[in-house]
C-alpha cells in the first residue's frame, strides 16, 4: 500500500542569558504539556524527533530532571529520536572549523550521558546552510540534518521535488539533508488539523513513497502569544494527534533516522548558503529591506508573471547582520578573539602536558580549567543575540549581556590558566593592536588585572568595549537606534491583530505612543564620543532629536600611540576635525587614555588637549558616554552625586532625564551588579544624562527597550592665549555599591 511518511522534528530552545522566569514560563506553557500529551498510551503509536539546544539541557539538568527522565524514556521506546547539533546553538557561519566540530561533539556526548542516546542527526541552528559544513559536521559524526524548502528552491529545484531528502557533498564528504515544507511551517498549529491531512492526501496522489517534514521551534505550541489557548485548551494539538492516530492506515509518522534507512535518497543537491525565506529577507539591509516588502506587498498574487518570478527573488546572506548591526560584529569579533586564544592555550597546556608528566595532579587540574574555558567559549557562541528578526535577538540587553559574560569569563580563565603555567602573577597593563574587528583597521585592547579597554583610533579614538572583570559584565554593550523595516508600521499604527497566528503574520503594540519614540543616531552609542553642540542647542532639543550634534571627531581617523615607559601604559590619540561657530574652523584633538590602578577603585583617565582654537570664539565642546547594563525604572539603579560630607544624593533612577549646571561629576549605582560608576571632570561641566530606547520587534510585539544611560559633560571652551583647552576626565569604576 502506498503510505505516506511524515517526519515531526521540534526544536525546543532558550538563549544564553534569558531571564530564568521567561524559561520556566516556556517549560509549564510548552515543553511539558506536549511531551505530556504525546506521551499519552493513545499516542503509542506516533513518532518524532526533538531537540533541545544545550543552553536549555543544562537548564531542565539543573530544574527539571524529571523531564530528562521522560524524555529518556520515550527515547528508548522508540517514540522519540532526539536530535545533537552544535550544543549551545550558535551560527556555524561565524564558527571557525575547531569550534563546529567541538560544538556538535560536545553536544552528542551530552546528550549519550544523560540520555544514553546515540545521536546521528542534527537540528541546524536558524536553518542557516553554507555547503563547506559538510566535511566539519561528517567529522563531528553527523549523518543527516534538517534545512527549509526554501534553500533547495533557491538550487533550482521545484516544490514537487521536496517530498523526501537529498544526498550532498562536500570534499568528498557525504551526508543527507531534509527539506521541511515552509507551508507546514506557517499551517500548524495556526490552520486545523484536516487541512494538513488533506494536503497530505494530495501528496499521496502525485507521489508515491513521499516523506514530507515539518519542523519548527516547539515554542509555538504554547509559548508564542495566544498559543497555549489555542493548542491546549481549545484542544488543537489533541485534535492534531488524533487525526495522525485516526489516518495511520495511509499516513505514518517516523523520525528522521526511520526516513533515512527506509526510504531512499530522491537525488542529490548542492545548497547555496541560505537560511529559512524570512531570515534571508531579515539579513538586508533596512532600505533594500523595505522595497523588497513593498514589491512583495505590490506584486498581485493571481499574476501569472509573478507566480513564477517569485522563486527566483532572494534575500540576504545571514553573514551580513555582522554588517546590518555592528554590535553583532563587535560580539563576534570578541568571540573570535577568545576562540584563538583558547586554540592556542590548548597547543601551551599539551606541551605542559608532555614535560609534567611526573606531576598528574597538575595535568589534571590543567585539563579541569581548560573545559571549563570550552564551556564559557561555548555558552558565548549561542546565536540569538548576534541578529535580529521578528525576534528580540541582538535588541535584547539580557542576551548580549550574557553573552558577554561568558566570554570575559573564558578571557578570565585564560589569563590565569597562564600564570599557573608560566609561574607568574601578571599585574601590569598588557597592550595589543590589531585589526580585532575584520574591518582593515587596527584597535588597540589595553588589559589589566581589573579591566579590559577596547578602543577605535579610526573611529575618533573611540572606547568601544570596557569589561569589569570580576563581575564579567561589558559597560558598552550599548545598542545604537537606527531604522527597522517594521517602524513602518510603528508609524502607520497599523491595525493590531491579537489573534492566534505565526509570529510572522502578527501584530501587536506592547505600548502605546511608540510612534512618537522612534528616534535614530547616526553614530554608534559607545564611549569617549567627541562631540561639538552647535549654538543654542538645548537639552530638550536634543532629547528630541531637532538638533543634530556635530559627530565630525567620531567619524575621523586618528593617530594613535602607545607609550608603555615609566611602568605605565597610555594611548594617545591625534586628530582634527571641523567645528563652526558661524565660520568653520579646524580644530586639532588629542586625547590621551590610561588605566590607573588604586586600592578599591578601578579608574580610567582621559586627558583632553584641544589646539588651534580661535582667540575669539567660543565652541560647545563634550565628550559622550554610554553605560549598559544598568537599565532604567528600577529604584536600585540610580543616579547621585557626592555631598560635601561624603554622602551620596540620589538624583533619580536611570531612566531619569537629567541636567546639572557647574558640576563636577555624576555617578550611577546599580545594586543589583553592586556596581557604582562615577564620570569626574577636572573642569566644571554642565552634565545631561538621559536613556537611550529603541523600538524594536520580538515574538511579543513592538515595544521599547532601554539599551544604554547616555552621560554627556559639556564645555564652553575658550582658548587660551596658545589657542589651547585642556581638561582631564576620569572613570572610577567600584564594586561592591550600596547605597548606604
Amino acid at each position: 500500500m502506498n503510505k505516506l511518511r511524515f517526519a515531526l522534528a521540534f526544536h525546543n530552545h532558550q538563549p544564553v542569558g534569558n531571564f530564568e522566569g521567561t524559561i520556566e514560563d516556556a517549560y509549564q506553557h510548552s515543553y511539558l504539556p506536549f511531551l505530556e500529551l504525546f506521551s499519552q498510551p493513545e499516542y503509542a503509536s506516533l513518532k518524532l524527533s526533538l531537540h533541545h539546544s544545550g543552553c536549555l539541557a543544562e537548564w531542565l539538568d539543573l530544574h527539571h530532571p524529571e523531564y530528562l527522565e521522560k524524555l529518556a524514556k520515550l527515547a528508548e521506546e522508540g517514540r522519540i529520536e532526539i536530535l545533537g547539533g552544535p550544543f549551545q546553538e550558535p551560527i556555524l557561519a561565524m564558527l571557525p572549523s575547531r569550534d563546529r566540530i567541538g560544538q556538535v561533539q560536545y553536544h552528542s556526548q551530552w546528550l549519550e550521558k544523560k540520555l544514553g542516546v546515540q545521536v546521528q542527526g542534527m537540528w541546524m541552528p536558524e536553518r542557516v546552510w553554507e555547503q563547506n559544513y559538510v566535511e566539519d559536521l561528517v567529522a563531528a559524526g553527523i549523518r543527516y540534518t534538517i534545512v527549509d524548502d526554501y534553500h533547495f528552491k533557491r538550487a533550482g529545484l521545484k516544490e514537487e521535488q521536496l517530498f523526501g531528502y537529498y544526498v550532498t557533498e562536500d570534499d568528498g564528504c557525504m551526508m543527507k539533508i531534509f527539506p521541511g515544507s515552509e507551508k507546514l511551517r506557517y499551517w500548524i498549529p495556526f490552520h486545523e488539523p484536516e487541512e494538513t491531512i488533506q494536503y497530505f492526501q494530495h501528496v499521496r496522489e502525485v507521489q508515491p513513497n513521499a516523506v514530507m517534514v515539518f519542523g519548527d521551534d516547539g515554542e509555538k505550541f504554547g509559548s508564542w502569544p495566544g498559543t497555549f489557548k489555542h493548542v491546549y485548551e481549545d484542544g488543537w494539538l489533541k485534535r492534531f494527534l488524533d487525526a495522525l492516530v485516526e489516518n495511520e492506515d495511509w499516513l505514518q509518522t517516523v523520525t528522521l533516522k526511520e526516513a533515512v534507512e527506509k526510504v531512499p535518497p530522491l537525488g542529490k543537491c548542492y545548497l547555496p548558503d541560505c537560511s529559512y525565506r524570512e531570515m534571508t529577507e531579515w539579513s538586508l539591509p533596512v532600505e533594500r529591506l523595505v522595497e523588497y516588502e513593498q514589491l512583495v506587498h505590490e506584486m498581485p498574487d493571481w499574476d501569472p508573471m509573478w507566480q513564477k518570478a517569485r522563486p527566483f527573488m532572494t534575500g540576504g546572506t545571514w553573514r551580513n547582520f555582522k554588517v546590518k548591526y555592528p554590535e553583532t560584529n563587535e560580539m563576534y569579533a570578541r568571540m573570535m578573539s577568545v576562540s584563538e586564544n583558547y586554540a592556542r592555550m590548548l597547543n601551551v597546556v599539551e606541551h605542559s602536558r608532555q614535560t609534567c608528566l611526573d606531576n598528574p595532579g597538575a595535568i589534571a587540574k590543567m585539563r579541569d580549567r581548560m573545559e571549563l574555558v570550552q564551556q564559557e567559549l561555548y555558552r558565548g557562541q549561542c546565536n540569538c543575540s548576534y541578529w535580529h528578526g521578528a525576534f528580540g535577538g541582538v535588541y535584547l540587553p539580557h542576551l548580549r549581556n550574557g553573552v558577554y559574560q561568558h566570554l570575559i569569563q573564558a578571557d578570565n580563565l585564560l589569563r590565569e590558566l597562564g600564570d599557573v603555567i608560566t609561574g607568574t602573577h601578571h599585574t601590569a597593563v598588557s597592550t595589543v593592536c590589531k585589526d580585532f574587528n575584520f574591518d582593515g583597521f587596527n584597535e588597540l585592547r589595553i588589559a589589566d588585572r581589573e579591566l579590559i579597554a577596547w578602543l577605535a583610533p579610526h573611529q575618533g579614538g573611540m572606547l568601544y568595549e570596557l569589561d569589569i572583570r570580576r563581575i564579567a559584565h561589558n559597560l558598552l554593550a550599548t545598542l545604537a537606534r537606527r531604522p527597522e523595516a517594521y517602524h513602518v508600521k510603528v508609524r502607520q499604527g497599523s491595525q493590531q491583530n491579537d489573534n492566534c497566528a505565526s509570529i510572522h503574520e502578527m501584530v501587536h503594540f506592547k505600548q502605546e505612543g511608540l510612534e512618537k519614540r522612534l528616534q535614530y543616531d547616526d553614530y554608534l552609542r559607545k564611549s569617549l564620543l567627541d562631540l561639538f553642540i552647535p549654538n543654542g542647542t538645548t537639552f530638550q532639543g536634543l532629547l528630541a532629536g531637532e538638533t543634530p550634534l556635530d559627530a565630525s571627531f567620531v567619524k575621523r581617523h586618528y593617530e594613535a600611540t602607545v607609550d608603555e615607559s615609566n611602568g605605565k601604559t597610555t594611548l594617545k590619540t591625534t586628530g582634527t576635525a571641523k567645528a563652526t561657530d558661524g565660520t568653520e574652523h579646524e580644530i586639532a584633538i588629542t586625547k590621551i587614555f590610561s588605566m590607573v590602578p588604586t586600592d578599591g577603585v578601578t579608574i580610567c583617565e582621559f586627558r583632553y588637549r584641544l589646539e588651534n582654537l580661535p582667540l575669539d570664539a567660543e565652541f560647545q565642546f563634550g565628550v559622550e558616554m554610554n553605560f549598559a547594563g544598568m537599565p532604567g525604572g528600577c529604584d536600585d539603579r540610580f543616579f547621585y552625586k557626592t555631598l560635601e560630607n561624603g554622602d551620596r544624593e540620589p538624583l533619580g533612577n536611570l531612566s531619569t532625564r537629567l541636567e546639572l549646571a557647574d558640576a563636577l561629576e555624576l555617578g550611577l549605582v546599580d545594586e543589583w551588579l553592586k556596581l557604582d560608576v562615577c564620570l569626574k571632570t577636572k573642569v566644571p561641566a554642565e552634565y545631561w544624562a538621559y536613556p537611550v530606547e529603541t523600538v524594536s520587534n520580538s515574538e511579543g510585539g513592538f515595544e521599547s527597550v532601554h539599551q544604554s544611560v547616555a552621560v554627556f559633560p559639556h564645555w564652553n571652551v575658550k582658548a587660551d592665549e596658545n589657542g589651547v583647552w585642556e581638561n582631564t576626565l576620569r572613570l572610577e569604576i567600584q564594586l561592591g555599591a550600596r547605597n548606604e
